[in-house]
């Protein structure tokens, strides 16, 4: 066998031929040497078979690499680390990578076979991806670094499951990402707990809301009408992401020992090297049988393809009978865009298993299934709690579905957590599940939103930042779908009554607290200062005048960011005027991304629709040359995010339609931009009648942008729909709030 790579490198010019053959012994090889005295010839040992792209080089000038490794009589490989700048604390951080080894060699029960293994950092490059082939993981230093090293565990365990056991073709290469992410976080939560580290990591959530970010991402992404907009990269992690949740569902529903079983059966067995998402299934299968953790008939292979073959996720409803202690529960496709005519979405079903937690016993450490939902719409609960007690489906976010009860049910558990001395008997996932299922329910159309209000009242007890952690999220979507309605003002101010004692509480702690408590405080005083929060707007207020009579706002001077929304959205037209001009005028050697983050601000953060108006009036209808292409759909998308936006857009749309078509006529990515985001936000019935007279007027004038102007009046059609539904609701519900709050 042949194989041959050819390296090329910019700076250095190195060239590497690397040659492979087998032969008989009464055979010779002959090969061609170079004749230049500067170049010398490597001849590797015969390496195990693996994939082409699992073997890897790397030349460089010095060999000067640290052995990690003390102990000479166990089965780990050396480990050598390379870093080309003085990183501090490396004897603990040697330290910190041969724990993580063990454990990785532990979890898998079985060493990697190789003597060396090459752990090389890259210096100031912060953003590259690590690159791992067979014996040497490449990383940033920053990746090193990280608190708790969660990139590097992912990158050994890849060494085990991605280059020595190698997927079987490209089709796995999801399934594979999956194992990987599933074992670090288990490693990493293992380490985590042994050295008391907090460990930080984007999507990941380490101090016990694993995997809610990720999670509530993927509810969002998942109930669009178009998940993904087609973009093939998101598909791919959806999915990705997507078996990851399965492992995680079945290291609940079967037992953490058999997952770790069957998929170290799966890495010792494998003699080929080279593993599919079949013979994972199929190994844990075998492990749950031998156990009897699984009804026989099941098949995990066709309960995971369930979950991963669509891009979609169930919601699951409970009915109960509160007189024969029984309930019916449904399954159906999630959707929160409307409308939800979605192509086959009363077809597609999955096997969802049933945990359920009862108030008389309320035991969150069994996870074992009641039943499996088994890929039917619907079946039937028998035995259950008396009447006065509520039931929990799905605790801790076992499987990846919303759950949804009936009014009853709702009622006890939001009754059950105003008290106080209850919180903590719900673990704070759990309680976060409550909030998050609610509230998206609500804006789906599926739950009144007083059930889903009530939901919120055990907030003001609440400092877990887990629970806090869809709250602001939904906080924002429901606050823009309503703000042009009359409740607006009224949701505002119930948001500063659920934020500002937490928010004062969380400041009176200083900087001292820990990471998540900062968040949790920057965020909150976000949400205060949009809603009017007055200590938000003084602190603003003075601080930024503090600044003009300092005289030390100029241009190419950075103005501080912590105040900038508050200003533009709650000044004065001369401060906002001050801030575009500084845009205008921003010094070429000035951090790009500072310059939009202003931008966006002057469009996003404004109430007056006079400050819209002027920059429209400079960017859309007198074309200052200072604002690029990509200046305009930074502002135009902008725009469509508040309804002083892309009321305003629209506004000057209908009056300069002509002028602006015959602008943009060369340019349709733009021109389709700004009709999407001047007609296809409004939910009111006044906004359906505006788009529908504008269309009208201008029938035959769209060109590319005729079919979006269209399906923004079918979608404001059943906007309307939901308006006249939820906001009375909403409405008479913050009305009894506040009277009961004044009494």
């Amino acid at each position: 066998m042949f194989h041959s790579n050819n390296h090329y490198f910019s700076q250095q010019k190195y060239w590497i031929s690397t040659k492979f053959l087998d032969r008989k012994k009464n055979h010779v090889c002959l090969t061609r040497f170079f004749g230049h005295k500067e170049y010398v010839i490597d001849i590797f040992e015969k390496s195990l078979p693996m994939s082409t792209y699992s073997l890897g080089f790397m030349i460089t000038q010095e060999n000067t690499f640290i052995n990690c490794k003390r102990e000479l009589n166990d089965t780990m490989p050396s480990i050598y680390l390379r870093t080309y700048s003085d990183v501090p604390d490396m004897k603990q951080i040697c330290e910190n990578i041969c724990k993580i080894y063990k454990s990785i060699a532990v979890y898998f029960n079985i060493s990697l076979p190789v003597e060396n293994l090459y752990i090389v950092t890259l210096p100031e490059v912060s953003t590259v991806r690590p690159l791992s082939s067979w014996g040497i993981l490449i990383l940033s230093e920053n990746d090193l670094m990280q608190i708790g090293n969660f990139t590097l565990i992912q990158e050994l365990v890849y060494q085990w499951v991605g280059v020595w056991k190698t997927p079987y073709w490209w089709s796995e290469i999801q399934i594979n990402k999956a194992i990987v992410n599933f074992v670090a976080v288990d490693i990493a939560l293992e380490c985590s707990l042994a050295s008391s580290l907090i460990m930080i990591y984007p999507g990941y959530d380490f101090e016990g809301g694993y995997p809610v970010t990720l999670l509530y991402s993927l509810y969002n992404e998942l109930s669009k009408r178009y998940p993904h907009s087609r973009i093939t990269v998101m598909k791919q992690e959806s999915v990705s992401f997507k078996a990851e949740l399965v492992l995680r569902m079945l290291n609940y529903t079967l037992s953490k020992s058999t997952l770790k079983f069957g998929i170290r059966k799966m890495v010792s067995y494998q003699t080929n090297n080279v593993f599919s998402a079949k013979i994972i299934w199929e190994a844990i299968n075998n492990q749950a049988n031998e156990e009897g953790n699984i009804n026989p008939l099941y098949s995990i292979s066709e309960i995971a393809d369930s979950w991963i073959s669509t891009d979609r996720l169930p919601v699951v409803s409970l009915q109960r009978n509160y007189t024969s202690n029984a309930a019916k529960i449904y399954q159906k496709m999630f959707l929160r865009e409307r409308p939800h005519d979605v192509q086959d979405h009363d077809k597609i079903i999955w096997w969802i298993p049933i945990v359920l937690v009862e108030q008389n016993r309320l035991d969150f450490s069994n996870t074992t299934p009641y039943l499996w939902l088994e890929k039917t719409t619907e079946t039937k609960l028998t035995n259950l709690s008396n009447r006065n007690s509520f039931i929990i489906i799905n605790p801790e976010e076992i499987a990846p579905f919303i759950v949804n009860y009936d009014q009853q049910n709702w009622n006890m558990i939001s009754n059950y957590l105003k008290n106080e001395t209850h919180l903590e008997k719900i673990p704070a996932l759990t309680r976060a599940k409550f909030i998050h299922d609610a509230w998206n329910l609500a804006y789906a159309g599926d739950l009144n939103f007083s059930i889903a209000l009530d939901v919120t009242l055990f907030l003001q007890f609440e400092r877990n930042h887990i629970v806090w952690n869809p709250v602001f999220t939904l906080i924002d979507q429901i606050g823009r779908r309503i703000e042009i309605s009359r409740v607006h003002h009224k949701f505002q101010k119930y948001v500063i009554y659920l934020l500002s004692p937490l928010y004062e509480e969380l400041t009176s702690e200083g900087d001292n607290s820990s990471h998540w408590k900062i968040k949790l405080r920057k965020l909150a005083r976000e949400f205060l200062c949009k809603g009017g929060y007055e200590p938000c707007i003084e602190e603003a207020r003075y601080t930024f005048q503090n600044l003009m009579d300092q005289n030390i706002i100029d241009f190419g001077i950075r103005i501080e960011n912590l105040h900038i929304c508050p200003i533009l959205r709650w000044g004065t037209m001369k401060e906002w005027i001050l801030i575009l001009n500084y845009v205008i005028n921003f010094p070429e050697n000035g951090i790009k991304s500072e310059r939009t983050f202003l931008l966006k601000s002057l469009v996003g953060c404004p109430l007056q629709e006079n400050k819209i108006h002027h920059l429209l009036n400079l960017t859309l209808l007198q074309n200052n040359s200072v604002f690029s292409s990509g200046d305009l759909f930074i502002i135009i998308r902008t725009l469509a995010k508040e309804p002083v936006g892309y009321k305003t857009l629209f506004e000057v749309l209908s009056n300069n339609f002509m002028e602006i078509k015959v602008r943009f006529q060369n340019e349709t990515n733009l021109w389709d931009t700004i009709i999407s985001s001047a007609t296809g936000m409004f939910i009111t019935q006044q906004g359906y009648d505006k788009v529908t007279q504008l269309y009208r007027t201008f029938r035959g004038l769209f060109n590319s942008a005729d079919h979006i102007i269209q399906r923004s009046i079918r979608n404001i059609k059943e906007e309307v729909k939901w308006s006249n539904e939820a906001i009375p609701d909403l409405e008479k519900w913050l009305d009894n709030y506040f009277n009961k709050t004044l009494q």
